[in-house]
Order: structure tokens, then sequence, then C-alpha cells
């Protein structure tokens, strides 16, 4: 397995892999399961809000460009025409002493990507104006 940080490949136990994340998904302040209809039910909201926001930037006169680009992860239909939901996986840190496992749940592909994409790009400009906002470390050095 390759590590992270570019550390080179490290050799683990297939048990070790698998406890780690069993520990990490069994730990009730971290996460909670929740049943597949809850699911769905979250994924329609979603998608019906992202469809609202894409509904009402196209009322105030946005771009069709604009307007497509955020609703083009909602998928017209019922439950069959949902996104699929992101996928846990783990990264393991070989190097770390305390967190062994770090959890990885990817949303590039949910319904409400291209808003956050967008909402970021437009706060861009805003929150380098700010002096009281650090931009990272060198700046806070």
């Amino acid at each position: 397995m390759i590590t992270d940080k570019n550390l080179g490949i490290a050799i683990i136990t297939k048990q070790w892999f698998i406890e780690g994340v069993e520990s990490i998904l069994n730990d009730p302040t971290q996460y909670e399961s929740i049943p597949t209809e809850h699911c769905i039910d979250i994924l329609k909201e979603t998608i019906q809000e992202v469809r609202a926001i894409a509904e009402g930037l196209d009322s105030e006169g946005a771009s069709e460009q604009l307007v497509k680009f955020l609703v083009n992860k909602c998928p017209a239909g019922g439950s069959e025409g949902l996104p699929s939901i992101p996928q846990f996986y783990v990264i393991p840190k070989i190097h770390k002493k305390l967190v062994k496992h770090w959890p990885i749940i990817p949303c590039h592909s949910s319904a409400q990507a291209p808003v956050a994409k967008y909402i970021s790009k437009m706060l861009k400009p805003l929150v380098k104006c700010c002096k009281f906002m650090l931009h990272g470390t060198k700046h806070l050095a």
C-alpha cells in the first residue's frame, strides 16, 4: 500500500486495516448509522434545495451556463435518478501515533458540489481582503 505524503510503500496486515476502519465507524461520537430511506430523503431534500438555488439565480438573470452547472449533479426523476452516495474509505497513517487511520468521504460528485464550488469561488476575493483572516501557515508566520 502506498502511504500518504509520498513516504513510500508500507506493508500492513488486512486485519490491522479492518480493525482500524471498524474502530472509526463504531465510534458513536463520530458516526451514526442511518437507514437507507432516511439517506434517500436527505438526497432528495438536497436536490430540491440545489434546484431552488439555481431557479432563484435564473429568475435574477444569471447566465444559463451557470444555472446548468449548478444542477448538473442533480438528476431528474425518482429515486432511481438520485446521485450516488459518497463511499467512505480510509487512508492508513502509519507514521502517526494517535490517529492511525484517516477517514475520507469524497463529495466531488455530490449534488451540492457545484454550488459549493461556485460559492467558494465567489467568496475568495472577499476572504482575501480580510486582514483578520489567516490564509495559511505562511500568513500566520
